[in-house]
């Protein structure tokens, strides 16, 4: 059959190169169409559940509210995980659903979830105002502007912000316009209350009668004469400040006429405590874009752009706009830099062919390579598969293995030439007689990675491009070996001429004075490889483990959380002296802050953080270049980290860096469980001492429970009944007169605001003073009918799975190992003698453990499948034990490697190790079945074992050396992420090859002695 087939493609090879054009044509056309992206998409299966119940405490919130949303979200099915917060008015329960559940799983527990949410509503209390369910929790920004001005005012930055959104909207592709940040300013009624004392009116008659006056009732319509109708409608919104201050709320004794601007002072202003952002040091309003997935956001970068020039030269020269992060840039750069790693191992894996073989025969294979890149390209359109940093890695991992079937192809049908037979029969027979070992090699390596495809949730999101791409490329250069490489070699080769090749004889001399003394001493070899294995084994042990590393961009991430939960004024503060010592190093760029509210994501990997009078965030923008100071964004992070410990202790600040996934904890941690608050207070003070205590470890985090001073209102009953007061109203009152109202929103020239009302009371003598009125109209100060005690009220209360946790933790400074932190925190905290009724949990996370698990299932899946698939072929348990007996050398020494290089394993390590299994047996195979065939053919064992090395020796040598070579321009790129699994690969195929020249074949001659 593949005799046929290839005096086909030889004979037909004109419409063959014909296809190869169209090959490349196509591959070319559909790389600029395909999408394009720093990272595959990776979501966490989650969802947020808030419940809002105005005038709970914590304490009541946790009990009639927490506790009946976590009993109802943890019979979902594929439920994992919840986290939640018991806060004064407010619950807030995060579901986290099973990282192998599949999109159709997700999305089914996510109804059932809202299901469940509609059930418990009747559970609730009747003081719960709404349930929310959000499913969207993933969703990234793909753009982020800022609107920002000094000189104009917050409603008018809002404005041109919201123009902005429509403009954009317009834009084909957008899938949505957010502004936020956009509060608008409101008009102020600050009552007296010494005056309002004085007359018989309350607040909330006051509030009544603003929104009385600004109300429009359809007024219906009349009938005309003719049998026609016109409708009626009248005035009834406030369209000045004016008539508010001109409502008329009372009079005196005289009846003189007593208006609102008498006993409140009005004006309009911005809200007060409202959450802002500021670009630099200006206030702005942010306005976040998001494209459609599957999209090229690169090729969207131009007509994005251009759309806000546009709206630029429309805009007064006070007001600016600043881009914070533009996906399309970012991505840009990253896949220049990946494209030029790719191109330059093309160019190396190109010239090593050509050095390693005579040119005509470099010139065949070198011309597989780029074809089976440009296949796979149409592979990937076909499958749905982006360029980002994954797919990219691939195909530079892929990159020295797509030559390896063609150099066996080519070397034996060299070899069939230079006998002297016939050009196409040599073609056909050298082909035919490398096929199967050729195929078998081909299908070991893809069964490795195909058992990367067992993946399912967030590991299969991370890496899925790997398997799907390295697995094209490599069907693909089998097809092109076995049938366009014959055709290239018809064309382009001829016999070897005497004297060529003399690089290659001092090679083949070396190599075999090398066999003649390992064959000479058999045993001294075995114990020198046994001992090389036991020592790379030793070295392994001392590695660090870092399962998810973090990405060398060019930006910084500063989370603030103020220790005061409710004190604005103060996070403002903490803010901007973050702000100053931002500002002062030479490598910032830019720096967009948010003061009580999260910027919106801009990564998968960045969690969105809403809005609190507690949350500072920011995002810095640097060019390391500037200060000459650091190499690597971690190094900032560090430094960073550092200066602002030494300067801010009122708030807890965590410098970070981007990854790939999101953050769900800190990298260092324990929990602690109990539902006695004060001893878990006892047992975390005692945690948080030795935490502090480490070197090593900063930005420690604890969610202690303390109590909140606060004023205790204990109305009397008795009192309150004979004065004719409710409960109800007293505290609706107090509202008013305290926190403030909203009496009714007006309207100006389509712009909307609120109208508040509050009274001046400051101090707990004014608030004793305080008059009320009750049902009889008599008004009574509320120090008459109730004591004012200084009481307390319990923090945000924090459960995870339903029990109250105290979450502990801290940072890895940069140059030390979190996991080997953690470990030294765990064993530091064993001695403490930890109250009865507290359980310490120093296993927080399950996530790393489930990643590096998930990966070894699959190697050892892979290699249950390649073992029998070759069994198939070899029919011998001994070969097939032969062929993997290189692997220990090749994890030992790769492992070992990244150690001694300064990294740490990680999951992107793992992922070489069962990557490398592949490269590694397929080398093995083509030896042991060469040997097969010289025993075949007459040879004694032990010289076929000898003739088998010399003869595979240069297509062995040359697909191993294109492999590692091509690696260089990644080991080299500096991402932290693909560098260590760049040098394990590096390694253990050197040292893989080393042993399967040398050992394989002397093992061999032992076994089948």
């Amino acid at each position: 059959m593949i005799k046929k087939i290839v005096e086909l493609c030889i004979k037909q090879k004109g419409l063959l190169i014909a296809l190869i054009c169209m090959v490349f044509a196509i591959g070319g056309m559909y790389y600029v169409q395909l999408p394009r992206t720093s990272f595959p998409k990776v979501t966490i299966p989650s969802a947020v559940v808030t419940a809002v119940a105005p005038g709970l405490t914590s304490e009541e919130i946790e009990k009639e509210v927490t506790k009946k949303l976590e009993n109802a979200v943890m019979d979902i099915s594929g439920f994992k995980e919840s986290t939640s917060q018991s806060m004064n008015n407010a619950s807030v329960v995060v579901i986290r659903l099973k990282n192998s559940l599949t999109d159709a799983e997700v999305n089914s527990s996510f109804i059932e979830l809202r299901q469940k949410m509609e059930a418990v509503k009747l559970e609730l209390p009747d003081t719960v105002s709404s349930v929310t369910v959000n499913t969207d929790v993933s969703d990234s920004a793909s753009l982020i502007l800022a609107v920002s001005s000094n000189t104009v005012s917050n409603d008018e930055l809002s404005e041109r912000a919201i123009e902005l959104q429509d403009k954009l909207k317009q834009i084909d592709g957008v899938s949505k316009v957010r502004v936020l940040g956009n509060s608008t300013g409101e008009i102020s009624i600050v009552v007296n209350a010494n005056k309002l004392n004085q007359m018989n009116l309350s607040l909330t008659e006051i509030v009544q009668k603003i929104g009385a006056n600004n109300s429009i009732i359809p007024i219906g319509s009349i009938q005309l004469e003719d049998d026609n109708s016109i409708s009626v409608n009248t005035s009834g919104r406030y369209s000045s400040i004016e008539q508010i201050e001109n409502i008329i709320i009372g009079s005196t004794d005289s009846n003189t006429l007593i208006r609102l601007k008498d006993i409140a002072d009005i004006k309009y202003k911005d809200a007060d405590n409202s959450p802002y952002y500021l670009f630099g040091d200006t206030k702005s309003v942010t306005v976040a874009l998001y494209f459609h997935e599957g999209l090229n956001v690169v090729g969207m970068g131009d007509e994005t752009r251009q759309t806000i020039e546009d709206f630029k030269a429309g805009l007064p020269e006070t007001i600016q706009i600043n881009e914070v992060y533009f996906q399309s840039d970012d991505v840009k750069s990253d896949i220049n830099n990946f494209v030029v790693n790719l191109l330059e191992a093309v160019l190396i894996v190109m010239l090593i062919v050509m050095v390693g073989m005579n040119f005509r025969n470099g010139l065949v294979i070198s011309l597989a390579i780029p074809l089976s890149i440009f296949a796979s390209f149409i592979v990937m359109k076909f499958v749905g598969e982006e360029i980002h940093f994954m797919s990219l890695t691939a195909l530079i991992m892929v990159l020295g293995m797509l030559g390896d079937s063609s150099i066996v192809v080519s070397d034996s049908i060299q070899t069939y030439i230079d006998t002297g037979i016939d050009k196409i029969e040599a073609c056909v027979n050298g082909t035919k007689a490398v096929a199967v070992s050729v195929f078998l090699s081909m299908l070991t390596a893809v069964m490795t990675f195909a058992s990367m495809l067992t993946l399912s949730g967030i590991n299969r999101q991370v890496i899925i491009a790997i398997p799907i791409v390295i697995i094209s490329c490599l069907v693909i250069s089998f097809i092109i070996a076995i049938f366009v490489t014959p055709v290239f070699c018809y064309i382009f080769l001829k016999p070897t001429k005497k004297g060529k090749g003399k690089k290659n004889s001092i090679v083949l001399r070396t190599y075999e004075a090398v066999s003649k003394y390992t064959f000479k001493h058999k045993k001294r070899t075995i114990f020198a490889a046994i001992g090389i294995i036991v020592l790379f084994g030793a070295i392994m042990t001392n590695s660090k483990m870092d399962i998810m590393p973090k990405v060398n961009k060019k930006y910084v991430l500063i989370d603030i959380q103020n220790y005061q939960e409710d004190n604005f004024k103060q996070t403002e503060k903490i803010v901007a002296n973050v702000k100053d010592i931002i500002n002062r190093q030479p490598e910032t760029v830019s720096c967009y802050s948010g003061v009580g509210i999260g910027i919106p994501s801009y990564s998968f990997a960045v969690n969105e953080k809403g809005a609190s009078d507690s949350t500072g965030d920011m995002v810095v923008k640097i060019d390391l270049k500037k200060g000459g100071r650091f190499k690597t964004t971690a190094e900032m992070v560090g430094f960073l980290q550092e200066e602002i410990n030494a300067s801010i202790s009122n708030a807890y600040v965590v410098v970070n860096q981007i990854g790939i996934i999101p953050e769900t904890e800190t990298p260092i941690g324990i929990n602690l469980y109990g539902d006695d608050m004060a001893l878990m207070n006892e047992a975390e003070a005692q945690i948080v001492s030795v935490l502090n205590g480490i070197e090593g470890i900063t930005a420690v985090s604890s969610d202690s429970y303390y109590s909140n001073p606060e004023y205790f209102v204990n109305m009397n009953d008795n009192k309150m009944n004979a004065m004719g007061l409710l409960k109800s109203s007293v505290q609706s009152e107090l509202n008013i007169a305290v926190s403030g109202r909203t009496a009714s929103v007006g309207y100006d020239h389509g712009k909307e605001y609120k109208i508040n009302v509050k009274s001046d009371i400051s101090g707990l003598d004014a608030l004793e003073k305080y008059r009320v009125k009750s049902s009889t109209g008599a008004k009574y100060m509320i120090k008459q009918f109730a004591d004012f005690d200084l009481s307390t009220s319990m923090n945000t209360i924090k459960h995870i799975d339903g029990q109250r946790v105290i979450s502990i933790g801290g940072y890895a400074q940069y140059g030390y190992n979190a996991a080997a932190l953690q470990n030294e925190f765990v064993k530091a905290i064993k001695n403490i003698e930890v109250p009865n009724g507290v359980v310490v949990d120093t296993t927080p996370s399950k996530d790393a453990a489930e990643a590096m698990s998930a990966m070894g299932m699959a190697g050892v899946l892979s290699m249950v499948v390649i073992f029998l698939i070759l069994y198939l072929q070899f029919k011998s348990v001994k070969q097939l034990l032969l062929i993997f007996s290189s692997l220990p050398l090749g994890i030992t020494s790769g492992i070992a490697a990244v150690y001694l290089t300064g990294n740490s394993l990680s999951f992107f390590v793992m992922l070489g190790i069962i990557s490398m299994l592949g490269i590694v047996l397929a080398n093995a195979i083509v030896l042991v079945d060469y040997i097969n065939t010289e025993r075949r053919n007459g040879l004694s064992t032990n010289e076929a074992c000898q003739s088998a090395g010399v003869k595979r020796l240069r297509p062995i040598l040359m697909s191993t050396l294109t492999t590692v070579f091509g690696l260089i321009p990644l080991a080299m790129s500096g991402q932290v992420l693909f560098v260590p699994l760049a040098i394990l690969l590096m390694t253990a195929l050197s040292f893989c090859m080393i042993f399967n020249l040398v050992m394989v074949p002397l093992l061999y001659s032992i076994i089948e002695k």
